[in-house]
């Protein structure tokens, strides 16, 4: 019981109790599926308790790691949401309704980059700045024009490139630093 209000009457106070009420928190116990391509656009249902009731017009919200992702509340205990364009590990996932929110830590991998063809495959040794597009996917979704130093990297041998365009989910180029050798392993990473 709390007291904020005092009434005054005739010289005498008295304070009026106040008693709060709290809903459960919003809980989210299980996903249908624990990882998926980085593209998203897929659907996953949660599992849970206090997701609310229809008729309860509160402001109702899903997210996957830090990013909103449309959903369909169906129940007081499923939600369904489309997973939406990322990269990384390990991300909770959330359920907002109202002020109230709840997550499960540590529950969706969207999976990591794989590099599956390049266009040319060989280069002069002094070929600085020479264009490399990498084939592949879960890129992950393009931020910007240039990812200079930004969310995808790519190394050609032990040798970062000098710049990174991503291009799409399934491409980036790489603006070759000057080298030598043969065989040098391709490797594409992105942030999370």
């Amino acid at each position: 019981m709390n007291a904020d209000i005092a009434v005054t009457i005739a010289g005498v106070t008295v304070e009026v109790p106040r008693y709060d009420f709290t809903f459960d928190l919003p809980s989210v116990a299980a996903l249908s599926r624990s990882s998926g391509p980085s593209v998203g656009g897929y659907n996953i249902s949660l599992t849970g308790d206090n997701f609310g009731y229809w008729m309860v017009p509160e402001p109702f919200a899903a997210m996957v790691g830090d990013t909103y992702a449309e959903s369909v509340w169906t129940s007081d205990s499923a939600v369904v949401l489309r997973v939406p364009p990322g990269t990384g590990a390990n991300l909770p996932v959330t359920v907002v309704r109202g002020v109230s929110a709840g997550s499960i830590e540590a529950a969706f991998d969207y999976d990591g980059p794989n590099a599956t063809a390049l266009e040319p495959r060989n280069a002069p040794t002094a070929s600085a700045g020479m264009q490399v597009t990498v084939f592949g996917t879960n890129f992950g979704p393009r931020t910007n024009e240039t990812d200079a130093n930004g969310t995808v990297a790519v190394t050609v041998g032990s040798t970062r490139c000098a710049q990174e365009e991503h291009i799409s989910d399934t491409a980036v180029i790489c603006h070759l630093q000057p080298g030598t050798g043969a065989m040098h392993f391709v490797m594409v990473s992105v942030a999370s």
